[in-house]
């Protein structure tokens, strides 16, 4: 699933000690995460039920979840953590919302925000996952990639 594309348009060092994809993302959740960081995550495709199948090109939805880590230890409660979580999610809602990824190699349809949902909250680490959306079409073998 192509992620790269969006990887790239959300790296900021001004603001972002870190972004990466899938195994960056097992690594930060196995030690201490770079935080404020960011990752982006290739969950899924889903076609429609009632589309017709007939003629070979139907279209496919892909789902992408965009994790984002802050670390804020001198509020337990994760007041500080939320206010800081709140630049990193500007950022990313900002760069990735009504973006088509990958226009050069199919014709993906802009991204749309789907959810967003806290992940886990321990010792002032924050993580949540923002989910986006885009249409393609079945019959551009390339955009499965």
């Amino acid at each position: 699933m192509l992620v790269q594309p969006l990887v790239d348009r959300l790296i900021n060092p001004a603001l972002l000690r870190q972004v990466g994809g899938a195994t960056e993302y097992g690594a930060a959740l196995a030690g201490s995460p770079p935080a404020p960081c960011v990752f982006v995550l290739g969950m899924g495709d889903d076609a429609p039920a009632e589309a017709p199948h007939t003629s070979g090109v139907q279209p496919i939805t892909r789902r992408y979840g965009v994790v984002q880590c802050v670390r804020n230890v001198r509020d337990a409660s994760g007041s500080a953590a939320t206010a800081d979580l709140q630049a990193v999610r500007a950022w990313v809602l900002g760069q990735l919302l009504g973006w088509e990824p990958a226009a050069e190699r199919a014709a993906f349809e802009p991204l749309q925000f789907a959810r967003g949902r806290l992940l886990d909250f321990d010792a002032g680490t924050l993580w949540w996952q923002d989910d986006f959306t885009t249409v393609f079409m079945s019959s551009r073998l390339d955009a499965w990639t």
